[in-house]
């Protein structure tokens, strides 16, 4: 499980919007772009250029 944080566009997100990637090799890089679609309109708003992928470890359960 990884996490990313975007390097722009992050700003743009809605909580309702529909993401779109258009993978060009076999997964997600640093550099790709998300498509940020508005639900109500299906119409593109912005789009979000993702950052580095770091490792993502949930925090242990409370005993």
């Amino acid at each position: 499980l990884y996490v990313n944080e975007p390097q722009s566009g992050a700003s743009s997100l809605r909580d309702d919007d529909i993401l779109v990637t258009r993978v060009t090799g076999s997964q997600l890089c640093s550099i790709d772009s998300v498509n940020l679609i508005d639900r109500a309109s299906q119409v593109q708003h912005g789009f979000v250029i993702l950052g580095k992928f770091v490792p993502y470890s949930r925090p242990a359960k409370a005993k």
